[in-house]
């Protein structure tokens, strides 16, 4: 399902500041620190560099919250747990870049066991 109507989107324009630093799993007693794009990290050192020149790459996670959905304002659910996403990046001369795709929706619960924090900048910023 493919929607070209832009303004049939709900955009999360401003990225989230994540509390601490997201990782994953590796082997039985390893994890893997994935870095930030935007932000520095807590548990590893990383260079910020928000100004590429022609040809150089860099990664990163950058992480959104969105606030409580109701309505139209909550993504529709296909019978298949997904729900169709798409991402633009925009460089300083006007250029974009998009992809879309489908995200299975998951429990937040199994990815707080890793990151206690993880959505709930928005929460704890308003206390």
């Amino acid at each position: 399902m493919e929607n070209d109507d832009i303004d049939s989107w709900y955009w999360l324009k401003e990225e989230t500041v994540m509390l601490e630093d997201y990782w994953v799993p590796l082997g039985e007693d390893g994890k893997k620190i994935i870095p930030f794009l935007k932000q520095r990290n807590f548990l590893i050192e990383n260079q910020i560099n928000t100004y590429l020149s022609a040809g150089e790459l860099t990664n990163g996670l950058v992480y959104f919250e969105q606030e409580r959905s109701t309505g139209d304002r909550y993504p529709y659910l296909e019978p298949d747990m997904k729900v169709q996403t798409k991402v633009i990046v925009y460089d300083t001369k006007g250029n974009s870049w998009e992809t879309e795709m489908r995200v299975t929706k998951v429990k937040i619960e199994p990815i707080r066991e890793i990151c206690p924090k993880f959505g709930k900048t928005r929460e704890l910023s308003e206390n």
